[in-house]
């Protein structure tokens, strides 16, 4: 045993001296950029799997099994497939529907999302997409709710889909048609979100719901996305502003932000009331999945830089929400 440990270790070190020796530090740092990239995107991976995992689970277990109907894109496909089986009657067959109209109605806004957002973003939304729909199609979904109380179900369904699809917005990524339009609109008007695009598309979902069906179904379908889109605007780390004060001695933080970050940053002098020494102080506004690499780049030049975080800052004027990558 000793020995085989030996051997590992042995073969460790001579890995790093090749390393070392033989790649330059511009190969070194493109390989450790490469880790970094290849970490960053198992990970993004990851988190679309579990959101939306959680969020079919959820849909399947809690709403489906009382009737109500969900927001955005798929509450419209929803709708349509009712009209068609319990309206008209055009289709009485017992493959659901609801999953392969979703994806139908989602090519407009795929198109929309390519040419305002990009490839990237595009390839990771109908990855998310697509994941939406096959969860929902594989996982179990019973005629009775594990509750018996329809607003019991409402507002735990309500804030578990919220954290599901925020952690899929979180990735840069959307989960369909209604998000992919929110992302366009907010990357536009930072007054914008997400959630409020939720709130204008159930407008209309729920009052053609309110033709078809009771009132009761269409109150309780009401209280379960707006809990969402409320749950949703705040999970989604994307969406949260972060004035961030920095207080440090080092001339050259604000060059490590403007080129890593990529955020714009103000500079004070000042003098610390203590010490009586003079201080450099930073100001810059970030989103909530920036701030970690923001801190990361402040404290590689500073490790003794002290930092102030705000967060819920309202801003007005010329500032980029960044909604994916």
């Amino acid at each position: 045993m000793g020995a085989q440990c030996a051997e590992q270790s042995a073969g460790i070190m001579v890995v790093k001296i090749i390393y070392h020796e033989y790649f330059t530090q511009e190969e070194r740092r493109w390989v450790f950029a490469m880790n970094e990239h290849m970490k960053r995107t198992m990970k993004e991976i990851l988190q679309i799997l579990f959101g939306t995992g959680l969020f079919g689970l959820t849909v399947n277990q809690l709403i489906l099994p009382f009737g109500l109907y969900n927001t955005g894109f798929l509450g419209i496909a929803q709708v349509i497939v009712s009209f068609l089986t319990d309206v008209t009657g055009i289709y009485q067959g017992s493959f659901d529907l609801v999953s392969p109209m979703f994806l139908m109605i989602n090519i407009p806004a795929f198109l929309l999302g390519l040419i305002l957002m990009g490839k990237k973003f595009m390839v990771k939304t109908i990855f998310a997409t697509t994941m939406y729909s096959v969860w929902m199609m594989i996982l179990p979904a019973p005629k009775e709710a594990i509750v018996s109380d329809p607003l019991t179900a409402c507002l735990v369904a309500g804030i578990l889909t919220g954290i599901g699809v925020g952690i899929v917005l979180t990735t840069g990524a959307a989960g369909g048609g209604q998000d992919i339009v929110g992302m366009c609109i907010t990357e536009r008007n930072p007054k914008a979100s997400v959630g409020i695009m939720y709130i204008i598309v159930n407008i209309f979902v729920y009052g053609c719901c309110y033709f078809i069906y009771d009132v009761e179904t269409v109150i309780y379908s009401l209280i379960y996305t707006t809990l969402m889109a409320l749950v949703l605007d705040r999970y989604h780390q994307r969406n949260i502003l972060i004035g961030v004060m920095i207080f440090t001695k080092k001339e050259n933080v604000s060059e490590g932000v403007l080129k890593n970050v990529q955020r714009g940053v103000t500079r004070w002098d000042g003098i610390g009331c203590y010490t009586s020494e003079d201080t450099k102080v930073y100001y810059s506004v970030v989103n909530k999945y920036e701030l970690p690499s923001l801190k990361k780049e402040v404290h590689d030049i500073d490790p003794d830089a002290f930092i102030v975080c705000t967060e819920g800052v309202q801003v007005d004027g010329n500032f980029s929400k960044r909604l994916s990558d």
